[in-house]
């Protein structure tokens, strides 16, 4: 069995995305994109269908978790 390779959405494609979806986060599971920028506002936001967004926001929960310890 062939599994096909996910490919990297255009920012005009990840706007009609949410368009069509009416979504507040992003989680497009055929969107090879971890990071995305946001269509409504300024900045980035992570693609909560990819893996690698998931280890990216634990790592920042544990580096905060860690200096908040480390300061108290």
């Amino acid at each position: 069995m062939r599994t096909q390779k996910k490919r990297k959405w255009t920012a005009e494609e990840v706007t009609r995305w949410y368009q069509q979806t009416g979504a507040i986060t992003y989680a497009n599971p055929e969107d090879a994109n971890w990071v995305v920028r946001k269509p409504r506002s300024l900045g980035w936001t992570l693609n909560w269908a990819n893996p690698k967004s998931c280890l990216i926001a634990a790592g920042i929960l544990i580096a905060l978790w860690a200096a908040v310890k480390a300061f108290l």
